[in-house]
């Protein structure tokens, strides 16, 4: 995709919400790395577990339900850094990848299949895609940005679906650069990042608004605690990694209450969780080098720990059912 800066409009004045516009590309055009991945075929009909290498260039496929191994996924275009991974109802995954020339990339995976992305999402250079999350109901794909460079594009992006993107881009002024974000049941956007000082901001992108607007969570959390932003069926959550917990809030106009928190023990290393219904999985131990499955809501310890072939710091589950 194609993303124009938001430096471009103006921003002084505070006049623009950037407009991003692009097309899905073939990725047959862009060389590729991916002869080293590969998918056993079982893997299309299981649930897959997906874990990106905190090395930043290869995605792990694992069986959900039995812990194997069953294939691996190389980004193409010498991928250098993964961002986050995220899964939608219909079983594909989705790759915020940087490659070595800092170029921004989204990949898309049929479930099960490794080899070249289906579809690629191009962003301006000097950016780097955060996390990112899929809105179930209408298969809008948000993902976070934030720029390399001072005073460069930083905000986040809505692409709806389809063979054809036209995205639009937005900002505040309070976030300068956005890392995390999570579509509720309603197909609101939050979104998370760094701004003034030492603590993390929360803001929202109500459907159907054009502005982000700021939200006030009753809790602190630090920069270094920040992390995902996910829906878990019931409520928005949020990942405080410093506390090894994950919280679950309510927002009332611009403000937000923690409702719950679920505590893990045993959750070691600054990595990114997801959510698969009663449980919750996360890389963990010493450098990410297992995944976790704890029971979720309830937290406490791992009930199963599933061993990487190397560290890992994020994940996503792709159903199968759902193709």
């Amino acid at each position: 995709m194609q993303i124009r800066r938001l430096a471009d409009c103006a921003l002084l004045a505070g006049a623009c919400a950037a407009v991003l516009a692009g097309c899905a590309t073939n990725p047959a055009a862009t060389p590729a790395t991916a002869a080293a991945s590969w998918m056993l075929p079982q893997a299309t009909s299981e649930d897959l577990l997906y874990a990106g290498a905190t090395g930043g260039n290869v995605i792990y496929a694992f069986s959900y339900s039995t812990g194997a191994l069953v294939g691996k996924i190389v980004p193409p275009g010498g991928t250098i850094a993964i961002g986050g991974l995220c899964s939608d109802k219909s079983g594909y995954l989705y790759v915020t990848a940087l490659s070595a020339q800092l170029h921004p990339f989204v990949y898309k995976y049929s479930h099960g299949v490794a080899g070249q992305p289906i579809e690629t999402y191009r962003f301006t250079p000097g950016i780097a895609p955060g996390g990112c999350s899929v809105d179930a109901a209408t298969g809008d794909l948000g993902v976070p940005f934030r720029s390399l460079h001072n005073g460069g594009a930083s905000g986040v992006a809505v692409f709806p679906p389809g063979g054809t993107y036209q995205g639009r881009g937005y900002f505040n002024y309070t976030i300068a650069n956005y890392y995390y974000c999570g579509f509720d049941d309603k197909g609101n956007l939050f979104v998370n990042g760094e701004g003034y000082g030492n603590q993390m901001y929360l803001a929202e992108l109500r459907k159907g608004s054009s502005t982000l607007t700021n939200i006030a969570l009753n809790r602190s959390i630090s920069l270094s605690g920040m992390g995902q932003l996910q829906w878990d069926g019931h409520s928005m959550t949020i990942e405080d990694l410093t506390a090894g917990a994950l919280y679950r809030f309510s927002v009332s106009g611009v403000h937000a209450t923690v409702t719950g928190a679920t505590h893990l023990t045993g959750w070691n290393y600054p990595t990114i969780s997801w959510i698969q219904g009663s449980t919750l999985l996360v890389p963990t131990g010493t450098g990410g080098t297992s995944i976790g499955y704890w029971k979720y809501p309830a937290g406490g310890k791992p009930t199963r720990l599933l061993k990487a072939p190397e560290g890992v710091r994020v994940v996503t589950v792709s159903l199968a059912a759902n193709k």
